[in-house]
Formats: C-alpha cells, structure tokens, sequence
C-alpha cells in the first residue's frame, strides 16, 4: 500500500532519515530519528509541526500496518517501515509550519476579546477540567502573574514545576504550558521585551523536559521556539482575527476532543497566554481556568 503525505510539518526534516517506530496508534504512529519525534497521522487528524498527515482510505488504522520497534527509513523521499507493506510518498506534501510568530494578537480589540470569551465560556460551558491536577491550575495562575510583571526568571521556575505533571502520553501540565506558549508567542508581534521574555524561558524548560514522556517533550521543544499543533493554531487565529462567537465556539469544541487533557488543558495554557500582556483595563473579563 502506498500513501501520499498531504501536508509535513516544518521540523520534519526534509533530507533522508532512518529510525525506529517509537509508538503506534489507531490514527498516529511516532517515528524516533537523530532528529527527534516524526509522526504519521491520519488524513482526519489535525496537522503537527513534526507531523506527516497522509491521504489514508476510510477505516485507516497505523496499528494494522505497524509494530512498535520496527526499523524505518526514508530514501528518495519515500519512506518505509520493516516488516510493514506501507510505503509512505512524502513528495506530495505541503509544508506546514504550525508558526504564531506573526499573530500579534491583540486582545485589547473589541472583536478579539470578544472571541476570546466566547473561547472560555465554551471551554467551561463543557466543564472539561476534572483531568486538570489541582497543582497545575493553581501554577498557572502564578505563571499569569508572573508574566504579567516581567518576571521571567519566576516564570520559568513555575514552568519548570508543571513539566511533567500529570497522567498521560502528554501529562496535563505539559499541555497547559504548551498552550500557554502558543498564547504568549501570539501575543508577542514585534515587541522586543515580550520576545526577550519568551527567550529567557527556552532553556529552563528545554533542560526541564527530560522528566516528561518522548511525546510531551517533542511538543515542548516545539512551542518554546514558536510552532504548534494545529488545535491550537486554528483557535489561536480565530481568536485573534475576532471571528463569529458560533465559529471560535465550533473551534472550541473540535479542539476539547484532542486526547483526555490535551485539548483542554492546551486550551487553558492558550487562554491565559493570549490574555497575559493584555493591559489591566483591557483584560478579558473571567478567567481561563
């Protein structure tokens, strides 16, 4: 069987790699290189920056294809598994970037902030934060604070405390801080300080990944440099572009069905973030969590 990648992710790397198969699932399979986590998805999942989304038929499952172990390789931009009949054409692919660098999201703007809480009434409308551990809502509440005075060496501490906490392939207070990345790199445009801040916060929770899953730590390496899963990039340019209450809401919805506590606690992170540089008298009424 032969599949076409239809969108690659912008850390797939575009030169030929060989591995392993990491882990597999129903509609994602996880390839381990030199370079780190690839992963194949699904033609109906969501685009991730290491991500190759395919054109799979009706009823696809990488778990009838694939083993766990087997090696893999990609000569001549075709990739195969050991073992397996699939031959994966990644000449077909897009690129996708997952990037919110450019967003300069603005919730100061009548439509945005409007968007944002029609974001936060629908996250809590589906009350999905019983997977959320009681650490993790309250460190980010600390995060929010600290972000808003500057204080990235604070900042970081607390990021470095959620790593890893958590059940899960990516444990909630991974998920939270990924979000939350995705919200501060929205924010940020073109403002020096804000962008100094997000640097002084790269390190810390690189070295900090090692204490969380090979999954959570491809996500975080990912959004301390500014690129994110699609979920989050979607509801990420919805809300910054003021759309419609009934589409952010739909949005909303689709991104809460991400895993157990990803999509929720993704969201979370990506709520506080957007409305953390907002000025006091512009803060979106609520909060996040």
């Amino acid at each position: 069987m032969r599949l076409q990648a239809i969108t690659i992710g912008a850390w797939v790397p575009q030169k030929d790699f060989s591995g392993v198969v990491h882990s597999v699932f129903r509609r994602a399979c996880n390839l381990r290189t030199k370079d780190g986590l690839i992963t194949l998805l699904a033609g109906d999942a969501a685009d991730a920056p290491n991500g190759i989304r395919l054109a799979t038929p009706s009823g696809f499952d990488f778990q009838d294809h694939i083993v766990a172990g087997s090696a893999v390789g990609c000569r001549a931009r075709i990739a195969r598994v050991a073992a397996s009949e699939l031959a994966i054409e990644l000449s077909t692919g897009r690129r996708w970037s997952g990037s919110l660098v450019a967003l300069a999201t603005d919730v100061a703007k009548p439509r945005t902030a409007a968007a944002w809480c029609a974001a936060r009434d629908e996250l809590a409308r589906q009350r999905p934060m019983r997977h959320m551990p009681a650490k993790v809502a309250r460190a980010t509440a600390i995060l929010v604070r600290a972000t808003r005075r500057s204080r990235a060496t604070e900042a970081a501490g607390v990021l470095i405390s959620m790593v890893g906490c958590g059940d899960g392939l990516t444990p909630a207070g991974d998920d939270v801080i990924v979000g939350y990345l995705a919200g501060l790199w929205s924010t940020a445009g073109r403002a020096r300080r804000r962008h100094r801040f997000l640097s002084a916060l790269a390190a810390p929770v690189e070295a900090a990944a090692d204490r969380t899953t090979d999954i959570s730590r491809a996500y975080l390496a990912q959004a301390i440099r500014g690129h994110f899963p699609a979920h989050l990039v979607t509801l990420a340019r919805h809300i910054a572009y003021g759309a419609p209450a009934a589409r952010v809401r739909t949005t909303t919805r689709r991104a809460l069905a991400v895993g157990v506590s990803s999509g929720p606690a993704g969201i979370c992170g990506l709520l506080a973030g957007m409305a953390a540089w907002a000025p006091a008298h512009a803060q979106p009424k609520g909060k996040p969590i």
